[in-house]
């Protein structure tokens, strides 16, 4: 019997290989507070009292352990809606996080922008600065 692992075989780690750390925003939505935990329904349209979701994840596509990293987000929202995160913990090549951000009172009817960008800083020695940002469409339709 031949054994075969699911899904994209990591990058060997090397040691003079870089981290290559990207983010991508992986869907769009709602969460609904009916229980104490809450419910993410897919959709590209809220309404101004509706709590928007995005979920994002970070991916180290390199060669290298990424070192501590951390992300902001700005969001469109009427409040300050800029977000930057704790020091997240190192992620081995091939290896990923995800997130769900929620947020409330999106600034204005019609199409609205949110951007991720990780490693704001560039503190880390990454290969492939290209995909360090990604951005969300949110449709407000009241």
């Amino acid at each position: 019997t031949i054994i075969k692992p699911i899904g994209p075989t990591p990058p060997p780690i090397l040691a003079n290989g870089t981290p290559d750390l990207a983010i991508r925003v992986v869907e769009i939505g709602i969460i609904t507070s009916d229980d104490a935990t809450g419910t993410f329904t897919a959709t590209s349209s809220v309404f101004r009292n509706q709590q928007a979701a995005i979920v994002f994840e970070v991916t180290n596509n390199g060669t290298a352990v990424a070192k501590q990293w951390d992300f902001v987000a700005n969001l469109p929202i009427n409040t300050d809606g800029y977000y930057r995160s704790d020091m997240q913990s190192s992620l081995a090549p091939g290896d990923r996080v995800r997130f769900t951000m929620g947020f409330k009172d999106v600034n204005a009817r019609g199409e609205n922008k949110a951007v991720f960008t990780v490693d704001p800083d560039n503190a880390l020695r990454d290969s492939n600065h290209t995909n360090d940002s990604a951005t969300a469409t949110i449709f407000r339709i009241d």
